[in-house]
């Protein structure tokens, strides 16, 4: 086989990997020949990367496999939804957990594929409210939804709670909503029992791990609770005392947490304008130990012989701890649909910025079986060189991306943040020096010791520190400031300066992206705020960046 042939025919297996990858098939393998020909280096990189792709896709198949047993686990549907606004109920469910038919009446296949049965499902009476509210989510609210929906199996209608967030897209338009829906028809039936009582029955009140109260109402400042019954409970899950509580009408207002409060005052103005019960969920700050504990608060208003609402009966039960299990639901959601739209990216890069290289290679080598003169031959051969040379840079920067997300083989270690510090700035000394940069460090004592993955940390400060140099801004001598703080049990770094700056509202969600670039006059491929994000992910952390063109940039590394 001559040397046209046999290049036309590694082309060909290289093509044919490539379809085999973009259809998501990553166990195909190619023999690499003995000979020295410049696309055995892209047949053995693409090799490795089927393999490294092959890994990750398993690892997520056991992750969605996990997380599929988990939510199969709960006693709620939790669901996502792809939003069509011209017709919303028939918005097409992406996800649904396992216990729909259980919990709803209808099962995952029926919503699947008629996902109008769930809205044609509600009572009449809580249509036109639910409506509302769904608007209201579309418009890109977060909301708690109670209304009544028919068991088809139970043959009766059933309380469903379902609490609903949206996602919003770079343009301010919903895209998607995410959702946990559970039956909390026990739960509403105790709440509808407090507004046909005058007092509670204090053998229940007593064995109960809820506590249960009646505020008669002021009516120039509905927010001020002149609780006329308190039961004990309040003292074991809020902390205060009866007395402090009953001296201080406001105080229970006050202690509700700042990101709370609105939602409060929205859930309140929502129970006075239609006179029905409501169930409030938020945080206060325990009187005695400062952190704060999540409550949900069942009240229900109780009007005179006027119709004004003189009184609120309410149960209030501590669910710190659902909240938190909760919390870390979320997070495995997260973090599978961070895995998920990673090896989509992936399969984006191989479908397609691989493809220009291989259809230059596919032109010029057609090129070769043409009548031309030797000089354009070898020309020809020279411009094949270039685009399996540019193959071979993009296949390593993908070996280098996939080997930090595959299993950390390095272990945790103690040490000193500021050590880390030091070392990042003497390997970067030419640099600051020829830029002339202030380099102004703060770390507090307590964030200065760290357990974690030194490189990893290391690297990550690298890239931050060495970018802020490199988009320095001209008009004005660098300044880079690196800080560290304790906050709670996690330390936050901080790397800010004084260049360029990022317009986040135009680049905002594309600027940890793989081969984004803002700045084009400056040279780069896009890799590395990339890289550091990976890294700090796969510490556990979190990355975040604040910035402002033309003032600076802050990035946030919480660990």
């Amino acid at each position: 086989m001559n040397k046209q042939a046999k290049t036309a025919e590694r082309l060909e297996s290289i093509v044919n990997m490539l379809i085999e990858f973009s259809r998501g098939n990553f166990e195909i393998q190619e023999e690499i020949g003995e000979d020295e020909d410049p696309l055995n280096t892209v047949i053995a990189g693409l090799n490795m990367v089927g393999e490294e792709l092959a890994h990750y896709k398993r690892e997520l198949d056991r992750n969605a496999e996990f997380l599929g047993n988990i939510l199969s686990s709960l006693d709620e549907v939790v669901y996502a939804r792809a939003i069509l606004h011209d017709e919303p109920s028939a918005s097409p469910f992406t996800f649904i957990s396992g216990r729909a038919q259980e919990i709803l009446g209808i099962s995952k296949e029926e919503l699947e594929n008629e996902p109008g049965k769930w809205p044609n499902a509600l009572h009449p009476d809580d249509v036109e409210r639910t409506s509302s509210e769904i608007s209201s989510v579309l418009a890109g609210k977060e909301r708690v939804l109670v209304y009544r929906m028919y068991h088809s199996i139970l043959r009766q209608y059933r309380w469903i709670e379902d609490r609903i967030v949206p996602k919003i897209n770079a343009a301010g338009i919903v895209t998607e909503l995410y959702g946990s829906a559970r039956d909390i028809t026990e739960q509403r039936k105790t709440t509808v029992e407090l507004e046909d009582k005058s007092k509670l029955i204090s053998r229940i009140i007593t064995s109960s791990d809820q506590f249960f109260y009646i505020v008669s109402l002021d009516p120039k400042n509905t927010f001020v609770n002149n609780f006329s019954y308190l039961s004990w409970q309040i003292e074991k899950i809020q902390g205060s005392t009866m007395e402090n509580i009953r001296n201080n009408p406001l105080g229970w207002l006050e202690s509700i947490h700042p990101d709370d409060v609105h939602r409060v005052k929205e859930d309140n103005k929502r129970m006075f304008s239609t006179r029905k019960p409501v169930m409030r969920v938020y945080r206060v700050k325990h009187a005695r130990t400062g952190e704060y504990v999540w409550l949900e608060d069942h009240v229900a208003p109780v009007a005179d012989e006027s119709g004004h609402i003189a009184e609120l009966y309410g149960s209030v039960r501590d669910i710190t701890a659902q909240k938190n299990s909760e919390l870390e639901r979320e997070q495995l959601i997260k973090e599978l649909s961070n895995k998920y739209n990673e090896l989509m990216q992936f399969n984006y890069i191989v479908s397609h910025n691989l493809r220009a290289p291989v259809a230059h290679i596919l032109g010029l080598g057609r090129l070769l079986h043409a009548d031309i003169t030797p000089e354009d031959k070898e020309t020809t051969l020279e411009y094949i060189q270039e685009a399996a040379k540019a193959m071979d840079d993009l296949l390593q920067d993908l070996n280098v991306i996939l080997s930090t997300r595959s299993m950390l083989n390095e272990k945790l270690e103690a040490f000193l943040l500021t050590d880390v510090i030091r070392t990042v700035l003497s390997n970067l000394k030419s640099e600051i020096t020829r830029s002339e940069a202030e380099i102004v460090t703060n770390i507090q004592p307590e964030a200065a010791d760290i357990v974690s993955i030194k490189s990893y940390v290391q690297s990550a400060l690298f890239n931050l520190v060495a970018n802020a140099i490199k988009y320095r801004s001209t008009e004005r001598t660098p300044v880079i400031s690196i800080e560290a703080a304790k906050r709670e049990d996690r330390t936050v770094i901080t790397v800010s300066d004084n260049g360029m700056g990022i317009n986040l509202g135009t680049h905002g969600d594309r600027i940890f992206g793989l081969y984004n670039r803002f700045h084009l006059e400056q040279e780069g491929k896009g890799l590395g705020l990339y890289m550091t994000k990976t890294q700090i992910e796969s510490l556990g952390g979190q990355i975040a960046v604040d910035s402002t063109e033309g003032v600076g940039t802050t990035f946030i590394i919480t660990l």
